[in-house]
């Protein structure tokens, strides 16, 4: 099959671009993925979802590491910083889902992007360095193209700053991931973040049925608290294959990272956004407009800012080397 031809690198196309098809095509799913939440907030508990998709996750993903060696993958060489990568990769994406049933998709997904912003940032500041004019560039590209997507109807909606804020608490999880996780097996990241949304569901159910229905006034929380309510096979199916999507989404990206660089690669992350617009216009009917779609290449040319490589600093350090 030409995707494990790709996978296994035995394509004549190269690593950069067989690394460049795998992470698109990983944006691909999760896009896909990602824009069935709203549909299933209409039958189910946001929450409820999350607990039932974990709970089908996790044996899979037990499974995965028995198949490539031994159970013990699973288990954290450091928990500690095993557990607070997952508390902050769950609560930021908890976050970004509980608001796509109340947003729409392209306009939350852009919030969520600023996610490469933030990590520039984070990286500026905890090494100790003033903050120089590339820096600037790139938050004044990265935020203002998000102010122009989540505030694209001429008003900024406040749920529309909880992606911005969600995509923060990402890059701080990417940060704990590389800088105390890089020695950790990806089969145990893998399986405690799904550990962690089945806590992050069955948490939320708790909350909803102890406080009721209407808990919070408005759109926002009646998805909130909507009450938990008995799972058809229908539901349970989709819950199955959307867990099943987000694993090989997961899998593609990370191969996608081992082969190639990650400055290039990282570039090919943007994809999401251009999968958003479509997917959101070819299956929902939510066609982004020209304000959004401005915000959207904000975003996509602040990462580009951020990620290329810095082409005067590789020749002075090539230059001293020779010398």
């Amino acid at each position: 099959m030409a995707v494990v031809a790709l996978w296994e690198n035995k394509l004549s196309i190269g690593s950069g671009a067989a690394a460049a098809v795998l992470v698109v095509s990983a944006q691909g799913l999760f896009a896909l993925t990602d824009s069935f939440v709203p549909f299933v907030a209409d039958d189910m508990s946001i929450w409820q979802f999350q607990a039932i998709r974990a709970a089908l996750m996790l044996p899979v993903a037990f499974a995965v590491a028995v198949m490539f060696g031994s159970w013990q993958r699973i288990l954290p060489r450091s928990p500690g910083p095993v557990a607070l990568r997952t508390a902050l990769n769950v609560v930021a994406l908890g976050a970004y889902f509980a608001v796509l049933p109340v947003l729409p998709f392209g306009q939350a997904a852009a919030g969520f992007f600023t996610t490469p912003i933030w990590v520039v940032i984070c990286l500026s500041l905890t090494r100790g360095g003033a903050p120089d004019r590339r820096m600037w560039l790139t938050v004044a590209l990265g935020f203002g193209g998000a102010a122009l997507a989540v505030g694209a109807g001429g008003e900024i909606d406040p749920l529309a700053l909880v992606p911005v804020a969600a995509g923060g608490l990402n890059a701080l999880s990417i940060l704990v991931t590389n800088r105390h996780c890089r020695n950790e097996d990806v089969c145990a990241l893998l399986f405690w973040s799904i550990a962690g949304f089945l806590v992050l569901g069955l948490a939320g159910v708790a909350v909803v049925v102890y406080f009721g229905a209407g808990a919070a006034p408005g759109a926002a929380g009646e998805v909130l608290f909507m009450q938990p309510s008995a799972v058809g096979a229908k539901m349970l199916l989709l819950a199955a294959a959307l867990g099943v999507s987000s694993i090989l989404g997961a899998g593609l990206l990370m191969r996608g990272y081992q082969m190639g660089t990650s400055a290039s690669v990282a570039l090919f992350d943007y994809s999401y956004l251009v999968w958003v617009a479509l997917v959101s216009s070819v299956l929902w009917g939510q066609a982004p407009t020209a304000t959004g779609l401005a915000g959207l290449a904000l975003i996509m040319l602040a990462g580009v800012v951020a990620v290329a490589p810095r082409r005067r600093a590789a020749a002075e350090s090539a230059v001293a080397a020779a010398a």
